[in-house]
């Protein structure tokens, strides 16, 4: 029988060294001090690992500095447990703190997304966590990943663009999740923004400059599920934010995929990042983000000509040296979306009718030489 893949809503981290692993106790009680693990029933990571009869076990998980609340969220191959209708019926019981005097919740069967459990233990941040098994069927368990976080995990940042993650750079860090549910990604173009479900980050530029952004070793629920990274400008998608970038890769395998790309920041401002998919499901990731090399285009003596006022309600001013030849415009995805004869050294491009976001004028000679190209940002 196969595993039930589990979603899940985020995953808040900033440890970047590979995670722990840790097996339930057949029987006692362990207690284990972690930011950063995988947690498995008795039977251990993998499919063929089923946990035993008879078990009675204990673990506390508490973190490992203090100031931090442990959450435990079950992912990928998710939750599943016997559940033959006799009691006593196989379960797994959660608990505030280092004891068992204060029940959070009780799990038995087959669970899906969303599924985290988190501390409120405002003295430790720990948990303890108790399972029983039958003497008849067994089954194949669970897997989890534990981390902590500054506040209990319904506060924590990152969970959307409502309370994002604020970054600086370099920023790099292992295991982050996003995408819990829903179809949000829109292939070819910026996706649908969806409250508390997609993975964000906030950067505040100190002027133009250029972000790379990595994803590796992706993990998708599905093969053939896109992932794709946008970054929206001065507000958060669904709130004004205009898409400046956009990048997408499709998963051909569950595991080991990777996305990268450059992204111009035209101005000083916040902006937001944003990880998706194009299909209900997890989406694992470790993401790299820092400066690139290569920065926006600016005026040079190799550029020939200039636009103002740059972001405008979409009505630019092209001043060139050139007094023949032809300006194109073209979107994000490199579609042509205007096209005007330059005929004196001021041109003016109406670009009113389009929407807010990133565009590129590219200026050509008479003989058709290339000038060069600029960002052009339209605001409404």
């Amino acid at each position: 029988m196969n595993k039930i893949l589990i979603t899940v809503l985020f995953i808040l981290s900033t440890v970047t060294l590979p995670a722990q692993i840790f097996i339930m106790p057949q029987t006692g009680t362990d207690t284990i001090y972690t930011c950063k693990a995988k947690f498995f029933d008795s039977g251990g990571p993998g499919i063929s690992g089923y946990y035993s009869n008879n078990e009675n076990g204990k673990l506390i998980i508490c973190p490992t500095d203090s100031g931090q609340f442990i959450n435990m969220m079950f992912y990928n191959e998710g939750f599943n447990l016997a559940y033959d209708f006799t009691p006593p019926i196989e379960r797994m019981l959660v608990y505030n703190g280092m004891d068992t005097t204060q029940w959070l919740a009780t799990y038995e069967g087959l669970l899906l997304c969303p599924f985290v459990v988190y501390s409120l233990d405002s003295a430790n941040g720990c948990i303890t966590v108790k399972f029983f098994s039958d003497s008849a069927v067994t089954h194949l368990g669970w897997q989890a990943l534990i981390f902590c976080t500054d506040a209990p995990y319904s506060a924590a940042q990152g969970s959307g663009c409502w309370f994002p993650l604020h970054i600086t750079l370099p920023y790099s860090t292992i295991f982050e999740t996003t995408d819990c549910s829903g179809n949000n990604g829109t292939l070819g173009s910026c996706p649908t923004y969806v409250s508390n479900t997609d993975r964000t980050y906030s950067y505040i530029a100190s002027g133009p400059e250029c972000l790379s952004i990595a994803l590796s070793n992706i993990e998708v629920q599905f093969t053939g599920q896109h992932v794709n990274y946008s970054v929206f400008y001065n507000a958060c998608p669904g709130s004004g934010g205009i898409c400046i970038g956009f990048n997408d890769a499709l998963m051909t395998s569950n595991t080991g995929g990777s996305l990268s790309g450059n992204v111009n920041l035209p101005s000083a401002g916040i902006y937001y990042i944003v990880i998706d998919g194009d299909a209900p499901g997890f989406i694992n990731y470790d993401i790299d983000i820092a400066l690139c090399t290569i920065g926006i285009d600016e005026p040079n003596s190799n550029q020939l000509f200039s636009l103002s006022p740059n972001p405008s309600n979409g009505v630019f001013t092209l001043q060139s040296n050139t007094v023949f030849g032809q300006l194109i415009v073209t979107n994000v995805l490199g579609e042509t979306i205007y096209k005007q004869e330059i005929v004196s050294p001021k041109t003016e491009i109406n670009l009113s009718g389009q929407s807010a976001g990133i565009y590129w004028c590219r200026v050509i000679s008479e003989d058709k030489k290339i000038l060069g190209t600029r960002k052009l940002v339209v605001m409404h």
